[in-house]
């Protein structure tokens, strides 16, 4: 998909992708066959936004290293595309990070998951449950992906062709390939249930307090007492300061689907339009919602091209101050 959007955009354009340890499906990341677990990898919320910090570094250092010493270049300007728990990422990875900040042309959202407040109110209980009980969710989910493992393989696909509406052969042979592994299993339950426990289930617009990072000289510092401790009665208000700190120096452009969709409810949508109509949010957040999208988007490939759309719409209309140059895309 990226590919797909730096192509459409053309000439100075181009795309770096980073995975999520708990949705990762490369061997690295999902171990089967009772072998070690890979400790490298940060196997909690703050370990990813962590990844997430010192993977921008490496790029940088990398055009850093790839440029002559007479090249005066600016920093390359950053397009931040995240879905799902992904925006929850960036926006904390943008307040840790002023200097990342202030390089950022724009951030777009596509299906947000950054409060847990699902509708109806049952799915939210149970979850809750679930994610509070993590060594029962655990050893459930796990157990359920052994028997799927035990199942025939055309019973397994059946399943997933006319249950969960994956159409594609290539598609199913992934899906089922990470649903009867045990391993896979037990990363995304892992960090799912720490997503539900790290991201807050409402929004504080009044919350002003952490105006004053842009200010600050040690950001990390901040950002740790306001973003960085799940325990802590700011996390609620931080994630709408977020919104408003980022939008101090950049447009966001926000994509809700339907579905329902539990992660990103178009309630949230409809929250964060009042909040923007009564000065509450900037006005250079931009809304758009799709009915016709599903919040797993990416295993549709009828549901590819607005989304690509949407994407190149938003980053032709953000301002590109100064001048920037490209690192070349690894996808």
């Amino acid at each position: 998909m990226l590919k797909t959007v730096v192509q459409r955009l053309g000439c100075g354009y181009s795309a770096r992708a980073a995975s999520y340890a708990g949705h990762g499906t490369v061997p690295d990341v999902v171990r089967s066959h009772n072998e070690d677990r890979d400790h490298k990898i940060a196997w909690s919320v703050d370990g990813q936004v962590e990844h997430k910090v010192q993977w921008i570094d490496e790029v940088t250092k990398d055009f850093m290293r790839s440029r002559s010493r007479v090249d005066s270049s600016p920093l390359p300007r950053i397009v931040w595309v995240s879905h799902s728990i992904g925006s929850h990422l960036v926006q904390r990875h943008l307040i840790l990070r002023k200097d990342v900040l202030f390089r950022t042309r724009a951030v777009i959202h596509l299906m947000p998951f950054t409060r847990f407040d699902p509708f109806p109110r049952w799915k939210e209980t149970i979850l809750s449950m679930a994610a509070n009980a993590p060594t029962i969710t655990t050893t459930v989910l796990q157990t359920s992906s052994r028997f799927a493992n035990l199942l025939p393989r055309n019973v397994v696909d059946i399943y997933l062709k006319h249950i969960a509406g994956v159409s594609l052969v290539e598609d199913r042979e992934l899906a089922r390939g990470l649903l009867c592994n045990p391993e896979y299993a037990k990363n995304f339950i892992t960090l799912g249930m720490e997503e539900i426990r790290d991201v807050p289930a409402k929004s504080d617009v009044s919350f002003n307090k952490m105006q004053h990072f842009l200010n600050c000289n040690n950001s990390r510092k901040v950002a740790n007492r306001y973003i960085m401790t799940p325990t802590s009665s700011n996390v609620t208000s931080a994630q709408i300061s977020a919104m408003k700190i980022i939008g101090n120096w950049c447009p966001a452009f926000i994509l809700f689907g339907g579905g329902p969709d539990q992660w990103a409810p178009k309630f949230h949508l409809d929250e964060i339009s009042s909040d923007i109509a009564d000065g509450s949010l900037p006005k250079n957040i931009t809304l758009e919602y799709n009915d016709d999208l599903l919040h797993g988007f990416i295993v549709y490939p009828e549901m590819i091209e607005p989304v690509v759309n949407f994407i190149c719409k938003s980053v032709i209309s953000s301002p590109d101050v100064g001048t920037c140059t490209v690192v070349p895309s690894k996808l």
